[in-house]
């Protein structure tokens, strides 16, 4: 008689408990802070596109009053008004509700609905960041794109994070009148920063000549004088399907520095000066909308995610980029 094998007794099935997948969970505001409203103010759009108006900077900041006598007249003080436009765009995406699990016994489906509306979600989020990158995080979409000469990267005393810093605040505040209080930077850039000796010796002259081998965020914003600072740590597959993957991080060797003042309301009065926000539209009355639907034609269940949104840059003056801070 033939020993018995552990397949004449047991079939594998599916542990429905555990498994290893990618899911964001709360870590999706660390990746893609744009998508998710956490860098720029969001406006809610009456219309899928439209206008709104710009104040002219040069005549809201020229001195037009002037002292008078008793029966003097009053200056009349104007300014100019042009309008900009904007366009929200549908950026969505659907996965089937069943997915096959090929393994060595059987086919398994997976079909937490859950699970899969994280995935659409996590889809449509990086599709909106690769936008915003694309359109902002570059060079030439700003008031000023600055080249460092002394890479960050080198460990000599020729290289001036702090001072660079210090140069786009300056230059920001001597063209509007405001600072930059928000900063936005790839992370391979803060790998290098947080290690700078002028960020090292910042910290032990702050902290009474305590020595550390690296600076935090908070230590940046101590010591620049720059109140918010991002560093999404997402990335991505440039691939095809079926192609070898090819990871890229959806934020290079650059640093964007802004002027954000919070939400910018919803009349020409009430517009604060920001370097930008994100307009959108709710899709069927919803912000991020969701559905599931059936195609009769191939008899598949899908989930699906819908979000109406764009970047639009409001004013390149209050932005500063800087290239290749780092070797």
């Amino acid at each position: 008689m033939a020993d018995i094998t552990r397949g004449d007794v047991h079939t594998d099935a599916l542990h429905d408990d555990f498994g290893l997948a990618w899911r964001e969970t709360d870590e999706s505001v660390k990746r893609y802070p744009a998508a998710t409203g956490n860098i720029f103010p969001e406006v809610e759009a009456k219309k899928s596109s439209g206008t709104y108006l710009e104040v002219n900077l040069e005549d809201w900041k020229r001195v037009q009053a002037s002292t008078g006598g008793l029966y003097d007249k009053a200056p009349t003080v104007e300014f100019g008004v042009s309008s900009g436009s904007y366009e929200c765009v549908k950026h969505w995406a659907k996965t089937p509700m069943s997915h096959e699990v090929e393994d060595d016994s059987d086919v398994n489906e997976v079909t937490d609905a859950q699970n899969l509306r994280e995935f659409v979600d996590m889809q449509v989020h990086m599709e909106i960041e690769s936008s915003f990158i694309a359109d902002a995080f570059i060079t030439g979409k700003w008031g000023t794109s600055a080249s460092i000469t002394n890479k960050w990267s080198d460990s000599g005393v020729a290289s001036t994070p702090l001072e660079d810093i210090d140069t786009a605040d300056t230059t920001i505040s001597d063209n509007t009148g405001r600072r930059v209080n928000t900063g936005i930077l790839g992370l391979e850039v803060w790998k290098k920063l947080r290690r700078h000796p002028a960020i090292r010796d910042w910290v032990q002259n702050r902290t009474g000549g305590t020595s550390r081998a690296m600076g935090d965020l908070e230590d940046l914003a101590a010591a620049t004088g720059v109140e918010r600072w991002f560093v999404p740590e997402g990335f991505y597959n440039s691939s095809a399907k079926n192609v070898t993957a090819s990871y890229s991080r959806n934020y290079g060797n650059g640093m964007l520095l802004l002027h954000l003042d919070g939400n910018p309301g919803t009349g020409p009065m009430k517009l604060r000066p920001n370097a930008g926000a994100m307009f959108w539209r709710k899709f069927e009355g919803q912000q991020f909308h969701h559905r599931t639907w059936t195609d009769e034609e191939i008899t598949v269940d899908y989930i699906q995610a819908t979000m109406k949104m764009v970047f639009k840059v409001l004013s390149t003056a209050l932005g500063y980029w800087i290239e290749s801070p780092v070797a």
